[in-house]
């Protein structure tokens, strides 16, 4: 007799939300982010999980909830989303989330200097950035020659493909 469990993939929106997105397991989600991401240690000391909707500015605005929202201990803002597919409009989703991130910071009258860095994190099953040649891509305004405009918006990817997925990406590439 078979006695083997079935679980759930830690890659499926419910269950990566469960383990990254709530407070009791703030030390497994922090730790990822010191995976991944190069910022001081010291921001990780108190990560706040926040509502994941965005805010719509008028009835117009489009509609967006995110995985995971946080915030670290300065105020930065942290979003993680997981796409098991590389959709043809995720760029295009992405780029709208983050300047979302960047924008709802700000009420009429504040001052520019209030605006906390914004990161995304994506993570997907497929290539997403098939130019590249590693598995984690980080993208920030900077010119052709590296020289750096601002940190305050950054998104980073983490692409996991399948063997059979690398194996078709590396017969389109050849």
């Amino acid at each position: 007799m078979d006695n083997k469990i079935s679980l759930l993939p830690v890659k499926s929106d419910f269950v990566f939300r469960l383990i990254f997105g709530d407070q009791r397991n703030v030390d497994i989600l922090a730790a990822f982010l010191r995976s991944v991401l190069d910022i001081p240690n010291d921001e990780y000391d108190r990560l706040t999980i926040v509502d994941p909707y965005l805010k719509k500015e008028s009835e117009d605005d489009k509609y967006a909830i995110l995985d995971i929202k946080l915030h670290t201990v300065s105020g930065g803002i942290i979003h993680i989303e997981i796409q098991l597919r590389v959709l043809s409009d995720l760029a295009a989703r992405t780029i709208y989330s983050q300047s979302k991130l960047v924008t709802e910071q700000m009420a009429s009258g504040d001052k520019w200097s209030i605006i906390k860095r914004a990161i995304t994190i994506i993570i997907t099953d497929d290539i997403f950035v098939p130019e590249g040649d590693k598995y984690h891509h980080q993208f920030r305004y900077r010119t052709k020659d590296g020289i750096e405009f601002t940190d305050l918006s950054e998104i980073n990817t983490l692409e996991y493909p399948t063997k059979n997925r690398i194996q078709t990406f590396l017969r389109k590439a050849s």
